[in-house]
């Protein structure tokens, strides 16, 4: 909450004439009265001298205000509540209690009631000294009810005004975090630090450093975040946000210790948003049925966090729950299932599902509705999984329309957020002269966030004097998934090729033949279908064989299809090849499922007829252009690297989406997702 103190001006003054006993007196002391017989057995409570300083007569309106900050600080809503209740009540010429019970709505997530306090409190006193910051607040409520039009321009507002710049720029870099506009956040938390000058707040920097990581830029988070943790007024901040870093690596244990010793050692003053942070570790560190209590807590004490929902959504779909996701959606709040985050959970529980016709009308009810970039990413990511053909094409240049609606509407920002997704849109629709056009206007690429380095790698691409230049080298990852696929396209990320891992991670599609000249090394299924062609179209590319004990590899295979297809009979699944709508992308996902694994009688057959496969086209081959490699038998970087003649990185072998040895069985089924909004395609969940 920060200070425990309302901003100055939020009351009249502050002590009443000597002697004098007001007429809204006794009411409120019968409340202070009540809550101190109330903290009589509980010695935890530490604001038992404001307490007394409330208590005093002749009453000092400040001295009860205060209090009521300190309740609210240590989590006492209720209290808090009915102490401003009271003094809405007892004292309406003030607006103390208005303001006091906006805070509290604020602090318990009560947003709808939150904006009925502020609207109150503008309303009956519109010359307060204090309304400025009063204005503040109502528009980071509007931000939680998402209504970003209105939030927009009250910050705007704010902005434009020297007395609350600050305010404003503060209020925007909070907007853009809470809609995922991780550029414009960036953006207006550097604005908003260098308007400061030496009068930053360690929550300014928290911001930037939080945008930093969203966009990728971990390390210069992790600098900023330490820089606090070193500052005892600024510690417990710091150290949720190493904890959240150390997520973001899947250093989930250390997160966790993190985490508690940030909990143990600061009570009162961890930020809210770690308590879901921890739920979230929880369950990566395989302690599901804590961090499922945890979520639930929250969602009972928040009921109205949309970042609490978000956290409960990812949980279900992650314990292959989708039907549960839907259900938590149909009976939360109206205005929280706006959000990107849950609509994204909508999907891809109605993708889960294999309710595709009810996903494409979401689809399409969003993208004629919606106002907000980061939704428009979530449909653009989403459009490959859902159509095909020319309907593809379709959606993409729709979505076009949509990009240039709600730019025209914000023309006042320099919209980051959209200007990448156009990007990604050229590519998508196979527009290069306006990609490298629309590239040479990029002047931040730190802005192109998590992607930067394929956005760059693409350019470059583009800018060769041959785009078809067959002999330059490449690198091809034929195993199967589940067979160490992602682990090996993040070490050859590490060792600096632009790498496609199933989807293009630019246009969300699947891999296909025009990835072949924009990237510089692919993995997973399409790999497989085609690595033959590959050899002879590339002479000078190399193939990786990942490899895994086939009774292993069946055991992961099933557990992926009946997670992310709610299927796990092999003759089951096969029947359902015949349905365009059974499986995401369509009939491209049957045709590789097929081709692989369903014209045999089993998994462990198409595995041995796959490996049996690889080896004799390659057993004439030159040595050097096969390498095959176990990660699950050891291998790592030392093999990988002499076989591609590059140095050693310092850091560790990448193992994604590992399972620990004593993985419960329901762990076994909600292995790592991806950090997409959508989870993992299929190669992404492969260990």
């Amino acid at each position: 909450m920060g200070s425990s103190k309302l901003p100055p001006g939020d009351g009249p003054p502050r002590a009443s004439p000597v002697g004098a006993r007001p007429a809204w007196w006794p009411g409120v002391r019968e409340v202070l009265e009540s809550i101190a017989r109330e903290l009589v057995d509980q010695p935890e409570f530490a604001g038992r001298d404001q307490l007394a300083l409330a208590l005093e007569e002749p009453p000092v309106l400040g001295s009860v205000t205060d209090f009521g900050g300190v309740l609210l600080k240590a989590g006492r809503v209720t209290q808090a509540e009915r102490l401003y209740g009271a003094l809405a009540e007892k004292l309406p010429t003030a607006p103390a209690g208005q303001v006091g019970l906006a805070r509290t709505a604020m602090r318990g997530a009560s947003w709808l009631d939150a904006l009925a306090y502020w609207d109150r409190a503008i309303r009956q006193f519109p010359n307060h000294p204090a309304l400025l910051k009063w204005l503040s607040a109502r528009a980071s409520v509007l931000v939680e009810l998402y209504r970003t039009d209105d939030a927009l321009q009250a910050l705007r507002t704010l902005m434009q005004d020297a007395q609350t710049n600050l305010v404003g720029l503060e209020g925007l870099a909070r907007l853009a975090m809470r809609c995922n506009w991780w550029p414009e956040a960036l953006e207006w938390s550097e604005a908003l630090l260098k308007s400061a000058g030496e009068q930053q707040s360690p929550q300014w920097n928290a911001l930037k450093a939080q945008a930093l990581a969203a966009l990728g830029r971990l390390d210069d988070a992790e600098s900023i975040f330490r820089t606090l943790m070193a500052r005892e007024a600024s510690e417990a901040l710091g150290m949720v946000g190493v904890a959240a870093l150390l997520g973001r690596r899947h250093l989930w244990r250390d997160a966790l210790t993190v985490l508690d010793a940030a909990f143990v050692r600061f009570a009162d003053v961890v930020p809210p948003h770690a308590e879901g942070l921890r739920a979230r570790v929880l369950f990566e560190v395989d302690r599901i049925q804590e961090a499922e209590a945890e979520f639930r807590r929250l969602i009972r004490d928040h009921p109205g966090s949309h970042w609490t929902l978000i956290g409960l959504c990812n949980f279900l779909q992650k314990s292959a729950r989708p039907e549960e996701v839907l259900g938590v959606l149909e009976s939360s709040e109206s205005y929280l299932i706006k959000t990107p985050g849950l609509i994204a959970a909508r999907l891809r529980s109605l993708i889960t599902l294999r309710r595709l016709p009810e996903a494409r009308s979401e689809f399409l009810r969003q993208l004629k509705d919606t106002n907000d970039p980061a939704v428009l990413v979530i449909l653009f990511e989403v459009t490959p999984e859902l159509f095909q053909g020319w309907q593809r094409s379709e959606m993409w240049l729709a979505l076009g329309q949509s990009i240039d609606r709600v730019a025209a509407q914000r023309d006042w920002m320099s919209n980051p957020s959209l200007s990448t997704l156009r990007l990604r849109l050229f590519l998508a629709l196979r527009n290069y002269d306006a990609f490298r056009a629309a590239f040479d206007e990029v002047k931040d690429t730190r802005l192109l966030g998590m992607n930067e380095k394929d956005f760059l790698a693409v350019a470059a691409a583009l800018r060769r004097p041959k785009l078809l230049d067959y002999s330059r080298p490449r690198v091809f990852g034929i195993g199967l998934s589940k067979t160490g696929t992602t682990s090996l396209a993040v070490a050859l990320e590490e060792l600096g090729f632009a790498t496609v891992d199933w989807s293009n991670p630019l246009t969300a599609e699947l891999m296909n033949d025009n990835d072949l000249h924009l990237f510089d090394a692919f993995t997973d299924t399409p790999c497989c279908l085609n690595f033959e062609k590959y050899y002879y179209m590339f002479p000078n590319a190399k193939f990786i064989y990942t490899v895994r004990q086939p009774d292993d590899w069946e055991n992961s295979w099933t557990a992926h299809f009946k997670r992310w297809y709610l299927l796990s009979d092999f003759q089951e699944i096969r029947k359902k090849l015949t349905d365009p709508d059974a499986f995401h992308f369509g009939t491209q996902t049957s045709d590789i499922y097929m081709s692989l694994y369903f014209n045999h009688e089993n998994f462990t057959e198409a595995y041995q007829v796959y490996d049996r496969r690889v080896r004799r086209f390659f057993e004439d081959k030159p040595s050097d252009r096969l390498l095959v490699f176990d990660i699950f038998a050891g291998d790592g970087w030392q093999k990988l690297c002499a076989f591609l003649g590059r140095d050693i990185p310092a850091a560790p072998f990448p193992w994604e989406n590992r399972a620990p040895p004593d993985r419960t069985p329901a762990a076994m089924a909600a292995d790592a997702a991806s950090t997409s909004a959508f989870g993992p395609s299929d190669g992404v969940a492969s260990s």
